[in-house]
């Protein structure tokens, strides 16, 4: 995985950006990791500098698929965001900027993501995170107001819906934002800010009092810079032997069995 594709390293070239991304496959029932390799050709005219592959890499498979990225990646991802079977960046071309893309785990193949009407305003900029397994937007408008908007059904243009809208300054200095998870009674929404702070965001007070958001205090903590990732457990391991349906029946039969034994020897005593 970690090898370049002999293709894309001519005399003088360089990888200019790299991306990565690991996500369940339910086609091939796989789990993949993915690395986006991003060139730039020194040798190559301007408006052809840029050329970028992704190899995607089955766990349990042990193969691998290169396929095309006729993009550029933002400098401002890395790490691809899993949604809808699908792992997302922010990339841009040569005449369009800001465009979403989804690379189809099952598929091998890239899809542009719609994305909702956002204000008429060149200085956008856009992160992208996951919120409760949907795909959301962090549109901010260079330090004058931050808009995140949420796709409740994956891949209708239609589902966007604005969560919030917060003016500068007041939540976050720069773009660093991420998601991580709603409150217990879903009205506080908890993000990680600048990569240094954890903030619950109040999703009914109003963002112009000032009091929506209260930072979170980690005792002992006294990390400069903070990260925070969400995890969701799984029956599956990624190291370990799939079992097939018919292991799967067997062991359910079996469960029934012994369970039925132990039962019936309880009754006895």
């Amino acid at each position: 995985m970690s090898a370049m594709p002999k293709h894309l390293c001519g005399d003088g070239d360089g990888v200019y950006h790299c991306g990565c991304g690991f996500g369940y496959d339910s086609v091939s029932d796989d789990y993949k990791v993915v690395k986006l390799n991003q060139m730039m050709l020194f040798s190559a005219k301007i408006a052809d500098c840029f050329q970028s592959e992704l190899i995607s890499y089955g766990v349990r498979s042990g193969s691998s698929v290169v396929v095309k990225f006729p993009y550029i990646l933002a400098l401002t991802e890395k790490v691809g965001v899993f949604v809808g079977g699908a792992i997302h960046w922010v990339v841009h071309t040569p005449d369009v900027s800001n465009l979403i893309v989804g690379f189809d785990l099952g598929r091998n193949e890239c899809k542009e993501i719609p994305q909702p009407e956002y204000r008429n305003e060149k200085s956008l900029l856009l992160r992208i995170g996951e919120l409760e397994k949907c795909l959301c937007i962090f549109a901010n408008y260079r330090g004058r107001v931050l808009d995140v908007w949420i796709m409740k059904e994956y891949g209708v243009e239609e589902s966007w819906s604005k969560m919030l809208s917060v003016p500068h300054p007041g939540l976050c200095y720069d773009i660093r934002i991420r998601s991580l998870g709603y409150s217990m009674t879903g009205q506080e929404l908890l993000l990680l800010l600048d990569s240094q702070r954890l903030v619950w965001y109040d999703l009914k007070k109003n963002p112009e009092k000032g009091d929506a958001a209260k930072e979170i205090t980690i005792s002992g903590l006294k990390a400069v810079f903070v990260d925070a990732i969400v995890c969701f457990g799984s029956l599956v391991s990624p190291h370990g032997k799939f079992p097939t349906k018919e292991e799967v029946k067997v062991d359910r039969l079996r469960k029934k069995r012994d369970g039925f034994l132990s039962s019936g020897f309880k009754l006895k005593l």
